[in-house]
């Protein structure tokens, strides 16, 4: 009789039980919690309670960085990318900075809350160390840079020194054309052909100067002698087409090569041309639109516009928007499909539309704010209509100001004697804005197309960016 050998299991029949029984009581209280949890809850012990998630995104100008939460590492962004997602934060305040080495840490105070990413998609990271390229020395000549202007969409740019007031300098970044023309008070820029229409005075008279092709070439307006002395003149729609006003109020489109001026409105104080539109301020105060016919003339209100003998700063985008700046700083803007103007700000002294249409920038000595034309549907959201202050520069002065990046989502501004980059996305406090240039590095300009900084000191005149 054969015998079969039956090994003996390890646990008595009572401790399987147990084991079986620990191990389902687990299985049932952990479920729960692994499928709260990739659902997006989470166990919060300040309250003791179960609350739904959050998280926070980040998006920067460099790859590679790291972010830290209440002074922790918690996620890198990695080589290749240039965002990162920190989700299953509980509702809370949380001080966020990003860290990328040889870069200057950005930080802010960040509100997650439930079932909602916050979104920071424009952190700009700026380098510990700028380096500038210098681009243009005039010590040899004896002169400095008192003020300096690019001409957008070329090499050019203009170049004011205190030592020869009697000229106007305009040198070619790429070229290295130096070239002196006489003393420019005014200018309007066509950057399609690379020409300038230029005002001088003593008289009031105008010119056009071609830099097409990398060389200087300048030509007389001419307008006929019989309809007034020209005080604003301005490009038409072709190369012999322009808008002139006279010192009668008469606003008419001349034609260079034929000598004719065609009138179109009279009683006009100042006018620009912005687009395939002609904005113009009659001198009793109205501000109106017309195409290029003197047609589809469209009122756009009288708010009380404080005229001088000097012209109204007047601009328009490819949207319809629209703003003022009168002789006292009285800031108007019309928003598109609003029938008029209407009054924003006093003593205001620069302002400039986005690219994209959704904001202007403007500004006064003593604060820099931002105009949300269009509804911003992506973070921050913001409601077309609203108004933020974005830098107080407390004692200093502002002095210029300009959008900055290929997002437009900072502005690069001067005061006093530093330049500095604020962010217009205030959410969550931080610094209100990072200094770049210090001690006597006031007089600046960016090139949005090349995305770059021009800076002058004294007789040098530097190039970097970032």
């Amino acid at each position: 009789m054969t015998e079969f050998f039956r090994p003996s299991h390890p646990f008595p029949k009572a401790q399987r039980r147990v084991i079986f029984y620990l191990g389902s009581l687990l299985f049932l209280l952990l479920t729960p919690l692994i499928v709260l949890y990739s659902l997006g809850y989470n166990f919060d012990l300040k309250t003791g309670h179960v609350v739904r998630t959050g998280g926070i995104f980040i998006k920067a100008n460099q790859n590679n960085f790291r972010i830290f939460i209440n002074n922790n590492a918690v996620k890198d962004s990695g080589i290749i990318s240039f965002g990162a997602l920190v989700t299953n934060l509980t509702p809370d305040l949380y001080s966020v900075r990003v860290e990328k080495e040889g870069f200057r840490p950005w930080q802010r105070v960040i509100h997650v809350t439930p079932e909602s990413i916050s979104e920071f998609r424009s952190v700009l990271l700026i380098p510990e160390t700028i380096t500038e390229d210098e681009v243009l020395s005039l010590m040899r000549r004896d002169l400095t840079i008192e003020q300096f202007e690019i001409l957008p969409g070329s090499s050019w740019i203009l170049i004011y020194a205190p030592e020869r007031t009697a000229f106007t300098y305009l040198f070619n970044l790429e070229s290295k054309i130096f070239d002196a023309v006489e003393r420019i008070e005014d200018f309007r820029w066509d950057s399609e052909n690379q020409r300038l229409l230029v005002k001088r005075r003593g008289p009031v008279r105008f010119s056009i100067i071609n830099l097409a092709g990398g060389r200087v070439q300048e030509l007389q307006l001419r307008p006929p002698t019989d309809i007034g002395m020209v005080t604003m003149a301005d490009f038409g729609g072709s190369a012999d087409e322009f808008f002139i006003l006279t010192n009668r109020g008469a606003l008419l489109r001349f034609n260079r090569t034929k000598r004719t001026a065609e009138p179109l409105f009279s009683d006009v104080h100042s006018f620009r041309v912005s687009g395939e539109q002609i904005l113009f301020v009659t001198k009793r105060g109205f501000l109106s639109s017309a195409n290029f016919n003197g047609e589809e003339v469209e009122n756009l209100g009288r708010k009380g516009f404080y005229l001088s003998d000097e012209p109204t700063r007047m601009e328009m985008n490819s949207y319809g928007d629209a703003f003022l700046i009168d002789s006292a700083g009285g800031f108007f803007v019309r928003r598109r499909k609003e029938p008029e103007v209407i009054p924003i700000s006093g003593n205001i002294i620069g302002a400039e539309f986005s690219e994209d249409g959704k904001k202007l920038l403007f500004w006064s000595e003593r604060a820099l704010e931002v105009l949300w034309i269009a509804d911003e549907k992506q973070a921050p959201f913001r409601k077309a209509g609203t108004r933020e202050r974005i830098l107080s520069p407390g004692e200093e002065r502002l002095a210029n100001a300009s959008w900055f990046g290929e997002k437009e989502a900072h502005s690069i501004f001067s005061a006093g004697k530093f330049i500095g980059v604020v962010d217009i996305d205030n959410r969550g406090g931080g610094p209100a804005a990072t200094i770049i240039f210090e001690q006597g590095g006031g007089v600046f300009d960016y090139d949005a197309s090349a995305n770059r900084i021009l800076r002058a000191s004294g007789s040098f005149l530097y190039s970097s960016s970032f």
